[in-house]
């Protein structure tokens, strides 16, 4: 699993982290992020949906090579499970999540 999770960010051109904090305390994850991260020369989009974005972009581009070249979305959700806004306007239509009909 960490192979394949290693080869995957290592490929990427772009990278989703939804709800992880990359937190300090996590010396394992985080060099292992580094080392993944720093072989890809892809990587140009970063979208992290979080109560807290900014304070999870703060710690995670200390893990990337090249931070500054980064297309970066900032997408806050509500530590009260509320439907943030940026989902109803942008994702949801995207996504096409209407229930499927039995028909």
């Amino acid at each position: 699993m960490w192979d394949a999770a290693y080869r995957a960010l290592a490929d990427a051109d772009d990278l989703i982290v939804f709800g992880f904090s990359f937190p300090e305390s996590d010396l394992v994850i985080r060099s292992f992020l580094r080392r993944a991260l720093a072989s890809n020369a892809k990587l140009r989009r970063v979208w992290i949906i979080d109560v807290y974005p900014q304070d999870v972009w703060a710690r995670l581009k200390s893990l990337l090579p090249n931070p500054d070249a980064i297309d970066l979305e900032l997408l806050p959700v509500s530590s009260t499970f509320e439907i943030p806004e940026w989902w109803a306007e942008e994702v949801k239509p995207l996504a096409n999540l209407e229930p499927a009909s039995d028909d």
